[in-house]
């Protein structure tokens, strides 16, 4: 009894709900974030999908529709149950359940709003004509360098907000200098569990 509980408590459901698609349609689950080879294939009935696992450790991965790649979702598998709901359209798309998918989202979330921001106001300054092209583009610098910074500092503090959790681990792995400086890293890596911080760079 020991055992078997040791081995469910890693046990991950991915329960999925997707627009649009057809009995038949063929997902693919991979691991590789550059290239997206298939590691796995998921068939789609009554508009929905499902599998189960074993989750050895937290795994970003990529979930796409073979039909219609826009069609995606980036998560994190880990153990729990895990909610996809996939779309054409990006903002009918969810990802909810296990403590680092929510945090993954609303990290993405915050970055989506950011971006949201920046053409927004880059747009405008392009528009204002009462800009000549130089101050245009002096501007739009100002303008980007100020929120990118914003947008950065944001994901420090979702790091900092994780330090103790593998979440933390893998925000400090995945962005690099021009995101998290070193100072800021240096900073975060003191606070971490040193079980942790012994595995930067090797996730």
């Amino acid at each position: 009894m020991v055992i078997l509980s040791a081995c469910s408590s890693r046990t991950y459901k991915v329960i999925g709900t997707i627009d649009g698609a057809k009995d038949g349609d063929t997902l693919f689950l991979s691991y590789d974030m550059e290239s997206g080879m298939p590691s796995d294939t998921i068939l789609v009935k009554d508009g929905k999908f499902m599998w189960t696992g074993q989750a050895d450790s937290l795994q970003l991965c990529l979930l796409y529709l073979q039909s219609n790649h826009i069609v995606n979702s980036v998560f994190f598998i880990e153990p729990g149950e895990i909610n996809i709901h996939l779309s054409p359209q990006r903002k009918d798309q969810l990802l909810s359940g296990t403590p680092t998918n929510e945090q993954w989202r609303m990290l993405n979330d915050s970055v989506e709003v950011y971006g949201k921001e920046i053409n927004q106001a880059v747009n405008a300054i392009l528009e204002n004509d009462a800009l000549s092209p130089e101050k245009k583009s002096d501007s739009t610098q100002v303008l980007l360098n100020g929120k990118y910074k914003q947008m950065n500092q944001c994901i420090v503090n979702f790091a900092e907000n994780n330090i103790t959790n593998e979440f933390g681990l893998f925000l400090l792995n995945y962005y690099g200098e021009d995101v998290i400086d070193s100072l800021q890293r240096q900073r975060l890596i003191k606070m971490m569990p040193k079980e942790l911080a012994s595995r930067l760079g090797n996730n």
